[in-house]
């Protein structure tokens, strides 16, 4: 005599009230702490802004050389920034500015990591710290030119 169990498919529909247990039961599995568990903001935030920062002022120097080469006159450059109102005119200096002190200042940062110096995470910390404070010091100066 053979005797076969009998199987439940469970690829059919389930009661909803199954389903909204599972739902339930989800919200209370806590979560993988997976990017809030690390402190390490400055640096990862300082490697970010370095990349937009070269990228954003590469732009910025291959438009304008595309623009001198289309044609575009330095007098009629001057001609429009005069013809900007003053807080529209340094919102532009401060977006230009701002950028180049700081890519300049986390670049010779990087040229330091790259002769050995610096390299513990405590130095780490501390340049970018210096880098913060030089890119202020920059982006003042370069808005007082």
């Amino acid at each position: 005599m053979t005797v076969v169990a009998a199987r439940h498919s469970s690829s059919g529909s389930q009661p909803q009230d199954v389903l909204q247990a599972a739902a339930e039961l989800k919200k209370l599995r806590p979560m993988s702490p997976h990017l809030t568990i690390f402190a390490k903001w400055l640096t990862s935030s300082m490697s970010i802004t370095h990349r937009f920062t070269g990228a954003g002022l590469s732009a910025l120097f291959y438009g304008a050389g595309i623009a001198a080469a289309a044609g575009a006159g330095s007098a009629d450059l001057v001609t429009a920034v005069a013809a900007l109102p003053a807080p529209i005119f340094y919102a532009g200096k401060l977006a230009i500015a701002a950028p180049f002190a700081y890519h300049t200042a986390n670049g010779i940062r990087h040229l330091a990591w790259d002769s050995g110096r610096f390299l513990t995470i405590d130095a780490v910390y501390k340049t970018g710290y210096v880098t913060l404070g030089a890119t202020a010091v920059g982006t003042l100066a370069l808005l007082m030119i």
